[in-house]
Parts: C-alpha cells; sequence; structure tokens
C-alpha cells in the first residue's frame, strides 16, 4: 500500500517510534519519496500488515502519551491512514 503523508508527518513517526521494535517499519518510513504532485508530501510504501502496526502504534501513543500535543498527532496521523486504508477497500 502507497500513503500519503505530509513531510512533517513522516519525521514525526521516525522520532517518535525510535524507542519501539519496529526497526523495518522505520526503515520504510524513512524511504518514502518526495511526491511529485507537491513537495509538501511524501509517498510511503508499507504492506497491509505494516500499515495496521503503524496505525496501532500511532493509536497507542494517542491513547497513553502524557504530551497532549504528541497524542493528538499521533491520532490524526492514524485516522489519516485509516482513511487511506479504507479508501483502497472499496
Amino acid at each position: 500500500m502507497i500513503f500519503e503523508l505530509y513531510k512533517e508527518d513522516q519525521y514525526f513517526m521516525i522520532n517518535l517510534l525510535h524507542h519501539t521494535h519496529l526497526t523495518g517499519l522505520i526503515k520504510n518510513i524513512r524511504r518514502a519519496k518526495i511526491s511529485q504532485e507537491c513537495d509538501e508530501f511524501v509517498l510511503c510504501k508499507l504492506a497491509l500488515n505494516d500499515s495496521e502496526e503503524l496505525v496501532g502504534q500511532l493509536s497507542f501513543e494517542a491513547n497513553h502519551n502524557m504530551n497532549k500535543r504528541v497524542a493528538q498527532r499521533s491520532s490524526e496521523i492514524a485516522d489519516n491512514i485509516e482513511s487511506q486504508l479504507n479508501c483502497r477497500d472499496a
């Protein structure tokens, strides 16, 4: 699956996930390519199970992180990825 994310979200996720066991997922997020349509976005290619694991980790951070800004941003990114997953399923 290919997801479109803001560049800032890419960096946010890398920093957020650095303490987890998801090193393969982090490598794939780092490999994201800049969108040809708009350079504010990156295209991140992940397998479906990796996408679901990423959404799960972001949702965990959204629900348990003590920093409200980090929790809110994690929730927004997770919602964005989930909506892109749902669009592809339809």
